[in-house]
């Protein structure tokens, strides 16, 4: 799946849900990791004035608009996303997270419903091997694979 497309999904299944693309880092092969966060919602602070902030609404406010306050989820492979997570065989390591797994990730931490994803995504999630194996049955069975 294309990166834009899957920053489309994901504003669908919560608006606050946001890729950090300026902020990539290579992880082997042809892909790059950016974090996906979610906006946490905190209210403003009081002005003290119509004309004047306090320095401690000013500091909020630079916080806000930095991102501190958002929520860290998982990282999002870049320039495209495969459909199931890719790892280097050699190390074990991930290099690319598939779409599934980063969707079953929102479902897990409660900030989509299953129903909701799927229907975004269009496809069943949760439902084969793959979503329900934890990450070394993950390598396990990608190693099987390419044994074949």
């Amino acid at each position: 799946m294309d990166f834009l497309v899957l920053k489309e999904k994901l504003k669908k299944v919560d608006k606050r849900l946001y890729v950090r693309d300026d902020s990539r880092r290579f992880v082997g092969g042809e892909f790059y990791s950016c974090p996906l966060y979610i906006k946490i919602n905190k209210s403003s602070p009081e002005k003290t004035n119509l004309n004047q902030l306090s320095p401690e609404a000013q500091e909020f406010l630079r916080d806000k608009e930095a991102g501190v306050f958002d929520e860290h989820i998982c990282g999002v492979s870049w320039p495209w996303v495969p459909e199931f997570d890719v790892f280097d065989l050699e190390t074990g390591r991930e290099i690319a997270r598939g779409w599934r797994t980063i969707a079953q990730t929102l479902i897990k931490r409660g900030l989509a419903s299953k129903a909701k994803v799927q229907k975004v995504f269009g496809s069943s999630i949760g439902d084969c091997d793959w979503d329900r194996a934890s990450f070394e049955e993950r390598k396990e069975l990608r190693r099987k694979e390419n044994a074949k």
